[in-house]
């Protein structure tokens, strides 16, 4: 009798020693706490806004909460995404509202705008984070934008997007912006969406003079010519006015010699050619009057100018007169 208490007492020794063991295993299996729990999103600021100016500044405001129970120190980002068409990765474009007129543009994440704005180059700042449930952080991560300042002849409300665009973070080793490094860290997706505004405005420049050359003091009819260069939006009807500087409003125009000279040879504007309809200044925004008409195509229209002396009867000498030319749309 006394052997088999022995027994019996070391096998419940024994057992209590396994179930210790099995315990401690189960105890080990059990997950640490995670070390962060970072959540950002975007609280506005994805419209750049150019107006009728060739430069904007936007801001991303972003918003994170960390739930962790420790503070936390991160990179967060905002990566662009693809532009919309026409555009490209390497040439974005806004785009009115007919598909017919296109603006290059391109957006950058410096105030120099050296450093075009790309996922592979993100707008980016340091962010630490105290411990909480939740704490919270904003911060607005600044983009810069500018047009193209040589496009001519376009009009109207234009438009891009920005697809794909997030916000997110900057892994160590990888300079691109991940709208999640899990599990710790999650961003979010967003549209860029940019807006510009041209108004309804024609562009003149003048050529070079119309140089008569030498002519003697017999010589009639003498005539010369030279052109100049009129933009104007698609599609807007415009009319040009020619004003010699004595103002006459039918084109004809006096020549002036040099100081103390009183000769002020006439001279006539003309259309078309050298003995062409008069050309002068009585167009206005919807009648082409005496003058010369077109319809913008966003490109240049060249219009030449003719120019006829009836009599070169006066004083030897270079004589000139300075012509101001209207368009009016």
């Amino acid at each position: 009798m006394q052997r088999y208490l022995n027994i019996s007492t070391h096998r419940i020794a024994l057992l209590l020693a396994l179930l210790a063991s099995l315990t401690l295993s189960i105890a080990l299996l059990v997950p640490e706490k995670a070390h962060a729990n970072v959540t950002c999103g975007v609280v506005s600021g994805t419209n750049l806004l150019f107006g009728s100016s060739e430069t904007a500044t936007g801001s991303v405001l972003v918003e994170c909460d960390n739930y962790s129970d420790t503070p936390v120190s991160f990179t967060l980002c905002a990566g662009l995404g693809t532009p919309s068409y026409p555009g490209t990765v390497d040439q974005p474009m806004l785009q009115d509202d007919t598909g017919t007129q296109q603006i290059p543009f391109n957006v950058y994440h410096d105030a120099a705008m050296s450093v075009v704005w790309t996922q592979d180059n993100p707008v980016s700042t340091p962010v630490t984070m105290p411990a909480g449930n939740p704490s919270r952080y904003t911060v607005g991560l600044n983009y810069y934008g500018r047009i193209t300042p040589a496009v001519r002849g376009t009009s109207g409300a234009f438009t891009a997007y920005f697809y794909d665009s997030i916000v997110g973070f900057i892994q160590e080793g990888n300079p691109r912006c991940q709208n999640a490094i899990l599990p710790d860290f999650n961003g979010a997706d967003m549209t860029l969406v940019v807006n510009a505004e041209r108004p309804t405005a024609c562009i003149v420049e003048a050529g070079n003079p119309a140089n008569l050359g030498t002519v003697p003091t017999t010589a009639v009819n003498t005539t010369g010519s030279t052109t100049i260069s009129v933009t104007c939006p698609a599609n807007v009807p415009y009319y040009v006015g020619l004003m010699p500087s004595n103002g006459n409003s039918d084109g004809l125009g006096s020549l002036a010699g040099t100081s103390g000279n009183p000769d002020t040879p006439n001279y006539q504007l003309r259309s078309i050619s050298d003995t062409g309809p008069i050309w002068g200044d009585t167009a206005t925004t919807t009648s082409v009057g005496n003058g010369v008409g077109g319809t913008g195509t966003g490109a240049a229209d060249a219009i030449p100018v003719y120019v006829s002396v009836p009599s070169a009867n006066y004083r030897p000498d270079t004589y000139t007169d300075t012509v101001t030319v209207h368009v009016r749309y």
